[in-house]
């Protein structure tokens, strides 16, 4: 069974913010397991406070996408962009280290299968 998770697809200035997963070297966005009984955006708020100590102001759902998450975890990925957050991203220790990445230059960083498809969707809409 799939874990299921969401992504915060935090766009600015068309680049993608991407954490790096600490002691991992696998890139994805901000996000994670959803709670007992949280919802998407409850879950998406929580997230990006605990891992970015930002407020996530404005957001739209982009689509959801199934793979693998970290090596033999799958994973369901609900993913919404986000455009807009209060504050200035600051890393949580479960990450060490993060970079506004532009479409040209994904291939300088090893991203899970279900980040990937979210970034080509962003790409595909022009937010990247």
């Amino acid at each position: 069974t799939a874990i299921q998770v969401v992504g915060a697809a935090i766009v600015r200035h068309r680049r993608g913010l991407l954490l790096r997963k600490r002691g991992q070297g696998i890139w994805f966005f901000c996000g994670g397991k959803i709670d007992n009984g949280e919802g998407h955006i409850a879950c998406l708020r929580r997230e990006a406070r605990e891992e970015l100590k930002i407020e996530i102001l404005s957001y739209s759902g982009i689509g959801t996408f199934a793979g693998e998450g970290l090596p033999g975890q799958t994973v369901e990925v609900a993913c919404y962009l986000v455009t807009s957050f209060v504050g200035e991203p600051q890393l949580s220790t479960e990450h060490d280290g993060y970079a506004w990445v532009a479409a040209g230059e994904l291939s300088k960083y090893n991203i899970t299968g279900p980040t990937l498809a979210c970034i080509e969707q962003l790409i595909g809409g022009g937010y990247l």
